[in-house]
């Protein structure tokens, strides 16, 4: 019994070097092949961190910008244009009926009666298409934001009085007219005016009172007058009277609409049907993105492969060394596993920084760039500014693809790491 004793205390020194050669001592022996400044393996590294880390970036801010364009749909452009209206045919003396119904709808939480039609604003040698909207002042505000947006000092939608004819412009049809508060213009609508003697286009001369700037496209053609006004010039259109609804729900603003409709014998409107087939494209474009940016991601899991590879195959005596004195080939596997693993960390948390630099850094930049040059990149769009809205989910997503794939990265090499001979490699060298 006593001449086995050293023989087995001979057999523990192997699993005792094992052990020490753990997970940690692994990770760092993998970090100092990472950082050790100066030799080609660690410049092959950073480049591949930065390639991860640059597609990192390019996703959180794409992803950034993306859901800024949802969150100036849903709140800004809703803010101010309705979410649903149910338009009639008939002229109506008594609204109480009407009114009472589209109260009493659980998802309505605020309505106003107004006018609205299509006409021709004119001023001096220019001329553009101009959305009318009459509205009653004190109630407006109730479902519109617009009012929020007056620009300039003194100007307010409660100086629309009847029988004055007095309107407020969105700033790019003001702009766009050379016009400005003070000054007048001349309003054509789309309905002629039956004479005895002629059939004469239906006009009226109007005076501004001030701009809308709502940074949406509504500020391109939309003109607010009171509604009185707006009744007058309108009478005979079909379909001009409307009641402009705010809904609990965004979501179901066509439905509502749908329903108020059948109720009232109206004719239903909604945002889906206006700024719908856009709504769509941000939430497919966004999917879309994701999925085709998430390839740089991939590219970059690619060079990790290689990076690896070359960081293992030139450390291949070290390797040899480590497993003579102990080492087994499931630990050489961890320090492969764990040079990836740092690589792809160090790498996914730099590029959401980036990325979010990126993020809040992109509208100021744009906004430079526009004054500058006045490119007018966003002239086409809904807003006419670069939106970013950072979103937690969108980063925990990216980061939790990039460690992902830097994971799977490491299988190839950790697996040409197990299979090492250090017998092969230590009589070459």
């Amino acid at each position: 019994m006593e001449r086995r004793a050293p023989s087995a205390a001979v057999s523990t020194k192997p699993a005792t070097l094992e052990a020490l050669l753990a997970a940690p001592v692994s990770f760092l022996i993998a970090f100092r092949y990472a950082t050790r400044a100066g030799s080609f393996t660690s410049f092959v590294a950073r480049i591949a961190l930065a390639g991860l880390a640059l597609s990192v970036a390019v996703l959180v801010l794409v992803m950034s910008i993306l859901n800024g364009f949802e969150r100036e749909l849903l709140g800004r452009l809703l803010g101010v244009a309705p979410h649903a209206s149910v338009h009639f045919s008939e002229v109506r003396e008594d609204w109480s009926d009407v009114q009472a119904r589209v109260r009493d709808h659980p998802l309505v939480t605020s309505q106003a009666r107004v006018v609205r039609g299509a006409g021709m604003l004119s001023q001096q040698h220019h001329l553009a298409g101009v959305t009318l909207v009459g509205v009653a002042p004190e109630r407006y505000a109730q479902v519109s934001d617009a009012p929020a947006f007056v620009e300039g000092d003194g100007a307010d939608f409660a100086h629309l009085e009847a029988g004055h004819f007095r309107a407020f412009l969105g700033a790019r049809l003001a702009e766009k007219l050379e016009i400005g508060p003070g000054d007048d213009a001349l309003l054509l609508l789309s309905e002629a005016l039956a004479t005895p003697f002629a059939v004469l286009p239906r006009k009226k001369r109007i005076k501004v009172l001030g701009t809308v700037r709502t940074g949406t496209e509504i500020d391109s053609y939309w003109l607010w007058m009171h509604r009185d006004d707006a009744a007058r010039l309108l009478r005979g259109t079909s379909n001009a009277a409307a009641i402009d609804l705010k809904v609990s729900d965004v979501m179901q603003a066509d439905q509502v609409a749908y329903e108020l409709a059948l109720e009232t014998g109206a004719l239903d409107d909604s945002w889906k049907r206006r700024f719908g087939p856009f709504y769509q494209a941000v939430i497919s474009t966004r999917s879309v993105m994701f999925i085709l940016l998430s390839l740089l991601i991939g590219v970059a899991a690619f060079n990790l492969v290689s990076t690896l590879v070359m960081v293992m195959n030139s450390r291949r005596p070290d390797l040899a060394i480590l497993s003579t004195i102990g080492a087994s080939p499931r630990r050489t596997m961890h320090i492969a596993a764990w040079l990836g693993l740092i690589i792809g960390g160090f790498g996914t948390c730099l590029g959401l920084m980036l990325g979010h630099l990126f993020s809040v850094l992109a509208p100021v930049f744009y906004a430079w760039l526009e004054a500058t040059f006045s490119l007018g990149l966003m002239d086409r769009y809904f807003i006419n500014y670069l939106p970013s809205e950072p979103e937690v989910g969108a980063y925990a997503r990216i980061a939790g693809l990039a460690l992902a794939l830097s994971l799977l990265a490491t299988l190839y090499p950790a697996i040409r790491a197990r299979a090492l001979k250090p017998a092969d490699v230590l009589a070459n060298e």
